[in-house]
């Protein structure tokens, strides 16, 4: 006779652990839905080449912007300045 899972020759043997649980919401005789199949992925597209060629783009440089100092603002009786 074992008790709390030591039986008489002093060795323990630890119980079983319990049945695995189903998923929330379905018995567990009900077999779970099979995941859909992949999907391949799509062919690659050859580019068209009737198009025509690209203009390169030229950038220009970026001009320097100057901000005007802000007078600060009234706002229920304080006075918050935001220009900082």
């Amino acid at each position: 006779m074992a008790i709390n899972g030591i039986n008489s020759s002093g060795t323990y043997t630890a119980p079983a652990p319990p049945p695995p649980e189903g998923a929330p919401g379905r018995r567990s005789a009900d077999p779970a839905p099979a995941p859909p199949p992949p999907r391949p992925a799509p062919a690659p597209q050859l580019p068209d080449r009737n198009l025509a060629p690209v203009r390169p783009v030229t950038l220009e440089p970026v001009r320097p912007v100057t901000l005007a100092p802000v007078q600060p603002v009234q706002y229920r009786g304080y006075i918050i300045d935001i220009s900082a």
